[in-house]
């Protein structure tokens, strides 16, 4: 098992998309030109284009004979200057970073300062009116607990239940920074950054916490407009 840091802002997202730059597919292709090998990964989250992660964590099998600490500086080394494994170790074989996790954990970062950060937009979403970090926060809350997301996140496959737990969640402010943090067994595709998107509206006193309960009640998902962009969201950690 692995766990990477990655900058997804050239990216269409963590898992292989044909014929256009993911995570895995530069991860699967360092390691084929390092093992001689076509191997494939599963990683704990899939997160979208231009969602970044400060530690992803991936498993794999392969037939490397050498120290783990060799095999990571050959990966890091033909790997991309946005993707860089942090550490890497062996495993049981019946390690699945997905199906292994018991939590996921995840961050979104709001500029909220007046006017565009350059060296900092690319890691936030900036939002310049002024926010109210105490009502997002109350209404964060009503979002704790198992609950059916349907109307915030995308359905999943066919047959599969929308019904996810989160089991903790906060959204504090660093000076000009607001953020966001929620930890849950796992997430439906969209389902933070919607969730985000309805808080900038608490934020901005143009819902409550009693409209969040309404929109999870209601679980259509044409209620909800609101989508935070991309780049303020990171995979924080995983936990197993």
């Amino acid at each position: 098992m692995a766990v990477v840091q990655y900058d997804g802002t050239d990216y269409e997202g963590f898992q292989v998309q044909r014929d256009r730059p993911s995570i895995q597919g530069a991860l699967e292709d360092a390691l084929e030109r390092v093992t001689q090998e076509r191997i494939r990964l599963i990683g704990a989250g899939r997160t979208d284009a231009g969602v970044h992660a400060r530690a992803q964590v991936v498993s794999f099998q392969a037939g490397w004979q050498h120290a783990p600490a060799a095999l990571m500086q050959a990966l890091n080394a033909n790997l991309p200057p946005a993707i860089a494994l942090q550490s890497l170790s062996v495993a049981s074989d019946a390690f699945d970073a997905r199906r292994s996790a018991k939590s996921r954990t995840y961050r979104y970062s709001i500029n909220n300062q007046a006017a565009r950060a350059p060296l900092r937009d690319r890691y936030a979403w900036h939002v310049s009116a002024a926010l109210d970090e105490r009502a997002m926060h109350q209404a964060l809350q009503v979002f704790v607990g198992k609950h059916d997301f349907i109307a915030l996140g995308n359905p999943p496959r066919q047959g599969k239940s929308s019904v996810r737990e989160i089991f903790g969640a906060r959204c504090w402010r660093e000076v000009d920074w607001v953020i966001v943090e929620l930890t849950a067994n796992a997430f439906l595709h969209g389902m933070v950054r919607r969730i985000v998107g309805a808080l900038v509206r608490a934020g901005l006193g143009n819902l409550s916490a009693q409209d969040c309960e309404q929109l999870l009640a209601a679980r259509d998902k044409n209620l909800v407009k609101w989508k935070a962009a991309p780049q303020g969201l990171c995979l924080w950690s995983v936990e197993y």
